[in-house]
């Protein structure tokens, strides 16, 4: 299930480098500031359920 997860979110990341080599940053008017990208990253981080080994 982990395996999959890490698949899921670096497909994502692969997706979003894809999309800024093809089409360059967004806009600073359209575009998400990384405080409030780190933000909700860290929240996600925080619901996860811990893996054990």
């Amino acid at each position: 299930m982990g395996t999959a997860r890490e698949r899921a979110k670096t497909d994502a990341l692969a997706s979003v480098l894809e999309d800024i080599a093809t089409s360059g940053y967004p806009d600073l008017q359209t575009g998400v500031l990384w405080e409030a990208a780190r933000d909700e990253h860290l929240a996600g981080l925080a619901d996860e359920q811990p893996c054990v080994a």
